[in-house]
């Protein structure tokens, strides 16, 4: 819409409903998770962005080129949605539509940012032929064009991402008694059912009806409190990772430095305690995890009561070191909503991670559409990075996914089960990781030139229609 408005005002006017509509629709999750005062908060100031957009379409679209222009600076949008405000909220990024699409082979090339840019691009492109495809056909079919090649090229020449070996890796999905999307309530058993379901696998392992794995996967929120501290949950936890003899990594909410404060990490655990190995989650969920200016917002909806604790987000982390037969293999860690962003995943794949792992609750997304949204995130991020992603989820969604996106194994939802699979691990990059940082900045360069440009042109425009006086 925002292409045919003609006026900065118009184009933001239109930005705004569109992705006022987008956005609430898309997360309507939220509105029953976390609260509709919530979920009116990020849909309100999330389609901000969108206004700024719009605002500049109509200035961008009187300049040369402006369908490489419009689709920089909506891709520009994507990447600074991801840090601001509020920590960022990537939920809504069209590169994670690629997933099952031609598209998707782009993704190992270029991201999820890239892949991205192809679409808007083409719908640009699009755009431009009916705008002025008939006085200017030849550039139409160049607009055209240029990212159907970005589609083609990639399924021609895709990546062949190398395996280096092999792991044989545990998922533990012990669900949450009720109706499901009550962690707090249930916490104590919801780690005994975790407990439990591991020291069965071991007994399996013992009788020889199924091999030993060497790593098991407990999901995010799988202990609600320190386990560390916290004697109950120490022992379940110590229990099970003595029966089943291999490490286990466990998700923990571990006390933060000061007082109202907490980690969500995953930690490493052996059958004699933490080995010191912990990553701490980089991406807390805003009003979900921390309340944004508490002071004020603490009255905004109910289950902001139910956040008692601000969740502080983690440092650039290093992969985990698990000790297999056939020696170290590197692990890298995501928490949950951590999948949505690009860095905490790429940063360890470059740090020498040969397989990915995403803990998740998503109990309270229990019946909504978001647990099917960040699966296709996870399977975007196996693409993009060409490594196997193991997701542990409390009661679903579970699954493994492989370095080409494809579901190797799939949990049923609401069921407490183990999932045992052998999975390749690879130390090859793709060129996605080495690329991906040079494409947000070159984004974000031509998305500042191409606004500059623009509003000088316009003022200048303004300027020269003014009589002389």
């Amino acid at each position: 819409m925002c292409l045919f408005a003609d006026t900065a005002r118009g184009g933001a006017v239109l930005g705004y409903l569109f992705g006022f509509a987008f956005l609430a629709a898309h997360v309507w999750w939220l509105k029953d998770s976390i609260g509709p005062g919530a979920w009116a908060a990020v849909t309100f100031v999330e389609s901000l962005w969108f206004a700024a957009m719009g605002a500049l379409i109509p200035l961008l679209r009187r300049l040369p080129a402006w369908p490489v222009l419009v689709a920089v600076m909506w891709s520009s949008v994507e990447v600074v949605r991801q840090m601001w405000p509020f920590g960022g909220f990537p939920w809504g990024q069209v590169g994670f539509t690629t997933v099952d699409t031609p598209v998707s082979a782009a993704l190992p090339y270029v991201g999820v940012t890239g892949a991205g840019f192809i679409i808007a691009l083409l719908a640009t492109a699009v755009a431009y032929g009916v705008v002025a495809g008939r006085c200017n056909p030849r550039r139409a079919v160049l607009y055209l064009a240029a990212p159907l090649a970005m589609t083609v090229v990639p399924q021609l020449v895709p990546v062949d991402v190398a395996r280096t070996g092999s792991v044989t890796v545990a998922v533990v999905q012990g669900d949450v008694p009720g109706s499901g999307d009550d962690v707090a309530g249930n916490h104590r058993q919801i780690t005994r059912d975790h407990a439990r379901a591991t020291v069965d696998l071991a007994r399996q392992v013992e009788s020889g009806t199924a091999p030993r794995p060497d790593l098991v996967v407990w999901p995010e929120n799988s202990t609600a409190v320190d386990p560390i501290r916290d004697l109950e949950a120490n022992t379940e936890i110590s229990m099970a990772a003595t029966a089943i003899q291999t490490p286990l990594l466990v998700g923990g909410i571990v006390d933060g430095p000061r007082p109202g404060t907490a980690l969500n990490q995953g930690i490493l655990w052996t059958e004699s305690g933490p080995d010191g190995q912990a990553y701490t989650k980089q991406h807390p969920v805003p009003f979900g995890e921390f309340i944004p200016f508490r002071s004020l917002l603490d009255g905004l909806s109910p289950r902001l009561a139910e956040i008692p604790r601000d969740m502080l987000p983690g440092a650039e982390a290093e992969p985990l070191d698990i000790d297999t037969e056939e020696g170290i293999v590197r692990i890298a860690d995501a928490i949950c909503f951590d999948v949505a962003y690009a860095d905490p995943i790429a940063q360890q794949v470059r740090s020498g991670a040969e397989l990915v792992v995403v803990q998740t609750s998503n109990a309270m997304f229990t019946g909504t559409s978001q647990r099917e949204q960040q699966f296709t995130m996870s399977r975007a991020r196996a693409l993009e990075t060409g490594r196997t992603v193991i997701v542990a989820s409390l009661n679903g969604i579970s699954g493994i996914i492989t370095a080409d996106g494809e579901v190797l194994a799939r949990l049923e939802e609401r069921t407490t089960d183990t999932m045992l699979e052998e999975v390749a691990t690879s130390r090859a990059a793709t060129p996605a990781l080495r690329l991906m940082p040079v494409i947000d900045a070159s984004l974000l360069g031509v998305a500042a030139i191409g606004a500059i440009w623009a509003l000088i042109a316009s003022s200048m425009g303004r300027l020269r229609a003014r009589p002389d006086r």
